[in-house]
């Protein structure tokens, strides 16, 4: 048996189960189980909020660091080789510069390929890099791609153009 959103009682077929915002089951012997689809919209908000977070917290240091160039270290979890360039993401990403030490949310790293060893560049490997951190453009014509958006929608907040790379921690691979 189940209900409907708007409130109409629909048979035991169960065709209105996956349509209904509330809908009751009960299996024999058991009493009826409430599945709630509002719990769903709840968490969601959450990780609305959460990404919300996220962005101020990453513009806010981009505001404080524009424009200089900066120590970023972070733990690589993903290597892109290219042509000319090898593409890091960095997560536990830390920025250090005139105004102090500050965490960041996860970014994305190039390289120019041979530079600072990148034989040496492995998952798992903690790295520091002297660089300009750069946000990723909102589109700015309807219908033109976003990169802010997309990068955002894959965990990473910004960019940065690195130089003089380092490895700080051999880590785990």
């Amino acid at each position: 048996m189940c209900f409907a959103a708007h409130g109409v009682l629909c048979g035991d077929s169960g065709s209105c189960g996956s349509q209904s915002l509330i809908s009751v089951e009960k299996k024999k012997g058991q009493k009826p189980v409430l599945v709630d689809s509002a719990s769903f919209v709840i968490l969601g908000m959450g990780r609305m909020d959460r990404d919300q977070e996220q962005i101020r917290i990453s513009k806010e240091t981009y505001a404080q660091v524009e424009g200089e160039r900066i120590w970023v270290e972070g733990r690589i979890c993903a290597i892109k080789e290219g042509e000319r360039s090898t593409v890091l993401e960095l997560e536990e990403v830390v920025f250090k510069s005139d105004q102090g030490k500050k965490e960041y949310p996860p970014v994305v790293v190039y390289v120019k390929s041979g530079e600072g060893g990148n034989q040496e560049l492995r998952i798992g490997r903690r790295i520091g890099v002297w660089g300009e951190l750069e946000r990723f453009s909102a589109s700015g014509n309807p219908g033109q791609f976003d990169y802010e958006k997309y990068y955002h929608a894959l965990g990473m907040e910004g960019r940065v153009f690195g130089e003089e790379i380092q490895v700080i921690d051999w880590g785990f691979s």
